[in-house]
């Protein structure tokens, strides 16, 4: 999972220091495309595999969205290199162009609520996206990478994932947790 904080709420004058462009514009590209499940823009919103989206708090829905899921039609291994570098092997099929991103997420932080209907409360997010890059372009067969280990050192990071997906707010085809150094 990854909290991807937005900033449509700015215009009730308070901004989420955590909030990004980027994640509002993912966020809406995804609802026009069409979710199963609940589609739209709203918070809090969860999207499963790219395809399903639901109120983040709906357990049951979300459980249920996850039991749905294909599975991955990808797979993604990881080993460390002695010199804190990462070396990376993708291989699977993709439907269309598709993309290998490594995400930069910090575990937990919590953000006081300045003004709004939520002003003088705290929202508390888990695996929140401080950075997100790019790594290579794909589409199918079999692909190896090494990642330098100063990409896996951001300010503010102290997880890492990679996550290959459909280019344009597409599926999820595999997901991957780089282990904690």
């Amino acid at each position: 999972m990854v909290s991807r904080p937005v900033t449509y709420w700015d215009r009730l004058g308070w901004e989420d220091t955590l909030a990004k462009p980027a994640n509002t514009e993912l966020q809406r590209a995804y609802a026009r495309q069409g979710l199963a499940g609940r589609n739209g823009v709203y918070t809090p919103q969860i999207v499963v595999d790219g395809l399903r989206g639901t109120v983040g708090s709906n357990l049951a829905q979300v459980r249920q969205f996850v039991r749905q899921s294909k599975g991955a039609s990808a797979a993604i291994t990881t080993r460390p290199i002695s010199d804190g570098s990462v070396a990376v092997g993708y291989a699977g099929t993709a439907p269309r162009e598709a993309e290998l991103v490594l995400v930069a997420l910090d575990a937990s932080e919590t953000v006081k609520i300045g003004r709004g209907e939520n002003g003088g409360r705290s929202v508390t997010y888990t695996n929140v996206l401080k950075s997100e890059e790019r790594l290579a372009t794909w589409t199918g067969g079999t692909e190896a990478l090494r990642i330098p280990a100063a990409q896996i050192n951001q300010p503010g990071a102290n997880r890492y994932a990679l996550i290959l997906r459909e280019k344009n707010a597409g599926p999820i085809l595999a997901a991957h947790n780089l282990p904690r150094s």
